[in-house]
């Protein structure tokens, strides 16, 4: 009965089909290997790449920053003032557009001012020949009549029309008006002692005033 007994308990300890003996006290010993494997130092070079990385990482990132503190700082003010530079030239421009208009029309309006200016004193000097003419045909018809003193009184306002026709003529004309001037002088001197060689001057003076309307009016 002792035999049978003792058989059952070294099944027991048996241990299963398929185990290894020793496999579970043989773990702990990778465990340690793969651990100690990692806490092994780094070499130089992986020291060198790790820092490498770091001070290219720090670098790009400072640099970046730079970036956006340049565009913050230099370009955007720069940018602003382009606009407002832009802005203002734009407007001188339509500025100067509308003083070239009123530029244009103000020498329009200067060549017909000049136009009528130039109309207006050949109107008047039409209107000195005329009076001086008038008052030399009024006086010749005094003297003929021997009214001298109203031939003289016809002839108060000539000498001023004459000196007013000097200056309204061209250069050309100026020695002729000065020739009637003259004209005129010996014709009054004349008139109390000779009435006959006055109204011959008068008579002169009055083909010279003829000849100067025909001219500047002829046609």
């Amino acid at each position: 009965m002792n035999t049978m007994n003792a058989e059952p308990d070294k099944e027991e300890f048996q241990p299963e089909d398929g185990a290894k003996p020793g496999a579970l006290e043989s773990e702990p010993e990778n465990l340690e290997e793969f651990t100690a494997a990692k806490q092994q130092p780094e070499t130089r070079l992986q020291r060198f790449l790790r820092l490498s990385i770091r001070w290219l990482a720090g670098f790009l990132i400072v640099f970046a920053l730079g970036v956006l503190a340049t565009v913050f700082v230099l370009y955007r003010p720069i940018t602003d003032q382009l606009s407002r530079v832009r802005m203002n030239l734009q407007q001188s421009q339509q500025q100067v557009s509308q003083l070239e208009s009123q530029v244009s029309q103000l020498k329009s309006l200067e060549a017909k001012n000049k136009a009528l200016q130039d109309q207006l004193d050949k109107a008047d000097l039409h209107i000195r020949i005329l009076s001086a003419l008038s008052d030399v045909n009024a006086a010749r018809l005094d003297v003929a009549n021997d009214d001298i003193p109203s031939a003289r009184v016809n002839l108060t306002n000539t000498p001023d029309t004459l000196k007013e026709l000097e200056n309204l003529v061209g250069a050309n004309q100026k020695d002729a008006v000065t020739a009637m001037q003259n004209r005129l002088d010996l014709a009054l001197g004349e008139m109390d002692r000779d009435s006959f060689a006055a109204l011959s001057d008068l008579e002169v003076l009055a083909t010279n005033l003829v000849q100067l309307e025909n001219t500047f009016f002829a046609q």
